[in-house]
């Protein structure tokens, strides 16, 4: 069972799908149709998710107030007291819910500081409880055998390479065929910067057969990869997180030279 349940119109599954996230970030739990399992009912698991939801977030936009699906998805959640209004454009409100107080996150810019989102986090902690953030586990860096002073002594000392001044590259884009089939799929574009000189975020979607350390040696080679090409020396790992209801690993990458 979810705690959050999140009705919308199709057209504005982007939108919903950045609530959705920021939400899960801050710990909340929820379900919204993406989740539909192959085989599965449509009719007949929106009623039940609907229903077991302790609050249920209506996205109100130009086409879902149109839709009768959206407003009847609303109407339960009204009768049964769970109901939390959103509006996500400039829009005149079905006649029933026009007296609700509704939360405006038109310009919302993602941040989980803008201060409607804040207001939704709140109002939705007054229906489930305040949201527990879940603990992210870190994975050590793999340690490096220390070579022996014979072992030195037998090698040369490789010449140092110049640091490369190209611009920073990417990773081809992959499809949801290679996370199918290869159990793993990259971001789809590349090493995305974090606002912090020098570090990356790196996302490595999985399948249900790859495990946490299946991911991590994703990670590791696309990293390498990356680093090679961007005239990096070194790099550290420094924060994981996994995305339960979407499937990937977020890991951050800070690159020294």
């Amino acid at each position: 069972m979810s705690d959050i349940f999140i009705s919308y119109k199709r057209e504005d599954q982007d939108t919903a799908r950045a609530i959705a996230e920021a939400l899960e970030q801050a710990g909340c739990s929820l379900w919204w149709d993406p989740q539909l399992r192959s085989g599965e009912r449509f009719d007949d698991v929106i009623e039940r998710e609907l229903n077991l939801a302790k609050c249920v977030i209506v996205l109100w936009s130009r086409r879902s107030v149109q839709s009768q699906y959206v407003k009847d998805e609303a109407a339960h959640a009204l009768k049964l007291k769970k109901l939390v209004p959103v509006a996500i454009e400039e829009v005149e409100l079905p006649l029933r819910f026009e007296g609700l107080q509704t939360l405006f996150l038109t310009g919302w810019n993602g941040s989980a500081s803008f201060p409607a989102f804040e207001k939704l986090l709140e109002d939705v902690g007054r229906i489930i409880g305040k949201p527990k953030k879940r603990e992210i586990k870190v994975p050590q860096k793999p340690k490096l055998a220390v070579p022996s002073e014979a072992e030195i002594s037998r090698k040369p000392t490789p010449p140092q390479k110049s640091v490369s001044t190209k611009p920073l590259t990417t990773i081809p884009k992959r499809n949801w065929l290679s996370k199918v089939f290869s159990g793993t799929a990259t971001y789809g574009h590349g090493f995305k910067a974090t606002g912090v000189l020098d570090e990356y975020l790196v996302r490595i979607y999985v399948s249900a057969v790859v495990d946490e350390k299946g991911a991590y040696q994703r990670a590791v080679e696309e990293i390498e990869t990356f680093m090679k090409s961007a005239g990096y020396a070194a790099y550290e790992i420094t924060n994981q997180k996994y995305s339960y209801i979407f499937g990937y690993y977020d890991y951050t990458v800070k690159f020294n030279r």
